[in-house]
């Protein structure tokens, strides 16, 4: 197992945590190819810096509107949620998955900070050039989000004899 598959498959883990509780249907790895997720506009899409020793890249997540209302933690008190609010809560997911993955990644031998999140609303993810790259498509009944690793550099620090 290729260490970017070891990273994506930590983050997932505590991802799908996250949504066990909120959603019918436990998120599971998808069977949907991420060029063909039936995503509905509006699109959002989620950026968060990576960096570290051996790690420089960002984590993004593309979902649509039907997953951050399903999931947003104001519409169990019926608040209407408008583009803001969605803004906010797809760059709270990114933040929430990442801070609590930080113990397993450590145990990983991963030395990770985390940027600030940033989240667009858009009709097609911002894509850059990357060495190496990665994505998941999680699912669960009509929810889709998908993860997108973009990685320049992606290598765990040697461990130093000590």
């Amino acid at each position: 197992m290729s260490e970017l598959d070891q990273l994506s498959l930590a983050l997932a883990a505590r991802f799908i945590e996250l949504f066990n509780i909120v959603l019918r249907d436990p998120l599971q790895a998808g069977k949907t190819a991420p060029d063909k997720v039936p995503f509905q506009a509006p699109l959002y899409f989620a950026r968060i810096p990576l960096q570290g020793p051996g790690v420089d890249g960002w984590l993004l997540m593309n979902t649509d509107q039907r997953f951050l209302n399903e999931t947003h933690p104001e519409k169990k008190y019926g608040t209407r949620l408008d583009s803001a609010d969605y803004l906010d809560w797809a760059a709270e997911i990114l933040n929430r998955t990442l801070a609590g993955s930080k113990t397993e990644l450590k145990k990983q031998g991963w030395q990770i900070n985390l940027g600030l999140p940033t989240a667009t609303e858009a009709t097609a993810a911002p894509l850059e050039p990357a060495k190496f790259e990665q994505s998941l498509v999680l699912e669960s009944g009509p929810f889709f989000v998908s993860f997108t690793f973009h990685m320049k550099e992606l290598a765990r620090p040697a461990l130093q004899a000590g």
